[in-house]
């Protein structure tokens, strides 16, 4: 198939790049994605891996990788009807992706994973292995919004994002906030966790996880639920329902 494509990217040097990788429209690409560091801080409108409509990444992490995007906009971009699936070669691959900065007043920054600041459409992201921390940019001018760590910000609402997470270890922090700004989501979406680490921060009057959420497996940890969610299943260590009827447990969980 012609629309698919096949990619190894590989930098044993240790330099940073501000090239960017794109997967255009309806294309399905499968990269493995080893130790590269790619900053786009002073770019605008960039960002490190951008999945145009339709589009499918399969990406496979090997070694240490570092991905910061442009301005405003999500550290991977996830257009409307795109997939994006994330998986490891081995135990101890790690991401570290973040969504840029914001100055102006009365702006949005980025997801670190996710939709960019006031844009529709649906997409999908699985993380099926690695070690992934998503963290949403910074909104440092006044009364700005800060970015979701996997979603995209607390001021829209429901990021229209399926996130499933079947393993690996997840660690998704919102976007700090100042001068009365708007802090980020730790997760946000349709969220169903199935299994692997999961720890999710919100910044100031974000919530650590939020959305539609169903937990039917997997250690969930220093988490504060004050949405409504469905509990199947998981183990909770340092976890805290804000109020009993939030939360429907249809089978045994345990917590610590």
């Amino acid at each position: 198939d012609r629309r698919q494509r096949q990619m190894c990217i590989r930098d044993s040097s240790g330099t940073t790049t501000t090239n960017n990788i794109i997967v255009k429209k309806g294309v399905t690409a499968n990269i493995v994605l080893n130790s590269i560091n790619i900053n786009l801080s002073n770019v605008d409108g960039k960002s490190a891996i951008d999945l145009k409509e339709n589009a499918t990444l399969n990406l496979t992490l090997a070694g240490t990788s570092t991905l910061i995007s442009g301005k405003a906009i999500s550290g991977i971009h996830l257009s409307d009807g795109s997939n994006l699936i994330i998986t490891a070669e081995s135990d101890g691959h790690s991401l570290t992706v973040t969504g840029g900065n914001n100055s102006n007043n009365n702006g949005y920054a980025g997801a670190g994973i996710g939709k960019n600041p006031q844009e529709e459409g649906n997409a999908t992201l699985k993380i099926e292995g690695g070690n992934v921390t998503a963290n949403g940019g910074e909104a440092r001018g006044y009364r700005g919004t800060s970015g979701d760590g996997i979603g995209k910000n607390v001021k829209e609402g429901l990021s229209h994002l399926t996130i499933d997470i079947t393993g690996g270890s997840v660690v998704a922090n919102g976007g700090y906030s100042l001068w009365s700004s708007y802090g980020g989501n730790g997760i946000n979406g349709i969220v169903r966790i199935k299994g692997g680490s999961v720890t999710a921060r919100g910044k100031s009057s974000g919530f650590d996880i939020t959305g539609n959420v169903t937990i039917e497996g997997g250690t969930i940890t220093d988490c504060v639920f004050r949405v409504e969610v469905i509990i199947k299943s998981g183990t909770f260590t340092n976890c805290t329902f804000m109020e009993r009827q939030l939360f429907k447990v249809e089978h045994s969980q345990s917590a610590v």
